[in-house]
């Protein structure tokens, strides 16, 4: 399988800088995605290709972005990225930042049952 990490030194130095700049909702959304709190390792502002994932578990090949209301406006260019993420065997899980503050614990939940489907193990 061909590598999809970006490791090109800017990449990294912009990822660090990403990680460093977190707004709240994605500090809300990796207190419990971090640090391995559940059976997958997931990974912040991870650089694949030329663009830099929310977060990333590897293992099931899953992209969890959120999406706030400057998503809206960018439909054309989120589309065009999945589709590129999906071209590499990633698939990209959306998550509103409205559903991450009403039902946070739904919406990790739906993240595990993803990543559980996606890398063929059960509970």
């Amino acid at each position: 399988m061909r590598k999809i990490r970006n490791q090109s030194p800017e990449a990294k130095a912009r990822a660090r800088q990403l990680r460093r700049d977190m707004g709240e909702s994605e500090k809300k959304l990796w207190a419990p995605l971090g640090n391995r709190r559940h059976e997958f390792k997931f990974r912040k502002q991870h650089a694949v290709d030329r663009y830099f994932l929310d977060f990333y578990c590897a293992e099931a090949r899953l992209c969890v972005e959120l999406d706030g209301e400057l998503h809206e406006e960018r439909r054309d260019r989120d589309a065009v990225r999945d589709s590129v993420l999906a071209d590499l065997g990633i698939e990209t899980m959306r998550v509103s930042t409205w559903d991450l503050y009403e039902v946070p614990e739904a919406v990790v939940e739906r993240i595990w049952l993803k990543c559980r489907d996606r890398s063929g193990t059960s509970e």
